[in-house]
């Protein structure tokens, strides 16, 4: 990842699942690599991944979404909105996929809403997104 703050550390399970986290602990960057057999993407099809991910769990509030236009085989959309978890506590999210026809790539951030690791876990998220044109 080409932009991680100092004081945040990795951890991995294989090479399919990072997670990201300040020293403070209160927010957690969570990358996950999905391989799929080579298929010709469909319109929307990212959105349509990253509805059901920001649906898992009931978003409060408006949930804002910014789809990028298509390059070639690529599809990228980005999500920000607050849910609850079970024991009631508003966490804040910062969600994006990125969609190639034999990959993609899910990635979120979450926290105490207004924490500071929020946006440095965004500018992570977002140096990913900035630098997949034309990886396959």
């Amino acid at each position: 990842m080409p932009l991680v703050p100092d004081g945040w550390t990795a951890t991995s399970e294989g090479d399919s699942f990072y997670e990201l986290q300040p020293a403070s602990r209160q927010a957690a960057v969570q990358i996950s690599v999905y391989r799929r057999a080579p298929a010709a993407l469909e319109s929307g099809q990212a959105e349509g991944f990253l509805r059901r991910f920001v649906n898992r769990r009931p978003p409060e509030g408006d949930v804002h979404t910014t789809v990028i236009p298509p390059e070639g085989d690529e599809q990228r959309v980005f999500a920000k909105y607050r849910n609850r978890s079970d024991d009631g506590t508003l966490a804040e999210w910062f969600a994006g996929c990125i969609l190639w026809p034999s990959a993609m790539l899910m990635c979120s951030c979450n926290g105490t809403p207004g924490d500071a690791a929020l946006r440095e876990g965004e500018v992570m998220i977002a140096s990913i997104f900035q630098g997949t044109e034309s990886e396959t």
